[in-house]
């Protein structure tokens, strides 16, 4: 696992900085939400099926530890015939919160950071 310590984070981050341009820009893709701080019931992996033609994709969030925030999630494959590849890939990370990751930016010496949702439209 990497960046699990906000130290190790955080000197990620000012390497970053380190390394633009003065017009530079880092774009962070994050994931999160409060859905995302706990583990799924069984009957919530249904609702993260994606049909993908010849398979779906399923997102399984297996574990949050609420005091560390060390998540483990796995994705499974199902296919038509029936058969699945279950935990084809696992994640084991820590989970960072937005403004856990703000105070990281400005701590490395971004000069800004602007969060932006997967709902947001022109009304904000």
């Amino acid at each position: 696992r990497v960046f699990t310590e906000r130290q190790e984070m955080l000197r990620y981050f000012k390497g970053v900085h380190d390394a633009l341009d003065i017009y530079g820009m880092f774009v962070l893709d994050a994931y999160g939400g409060p859905m995302s701080m706990e583990a799924m019931e069984k009957n919530s992996r249904d609702k993260t099926k994606i049909q993908k033609g010849a398979f779906t994709y399923v997102w399984e969030q297996h574990s949050f530890d609420a005091i560390d925030h060390s998540v483990v999630n796995h994705i499974h494959f199902e296919f038509p015939d029936g058969t699945a590849l279950r935990k084809a890939f696992t994640y084991e990370w820590r989970f960072w919160t937005l403004p856990e990751l703000r105070d990281l930016l400005a701590e490395a010496g971004f000069s800004s950071s602007t969060v932006y949702w997967e709902d947001e439209d022109e009304d904000g």
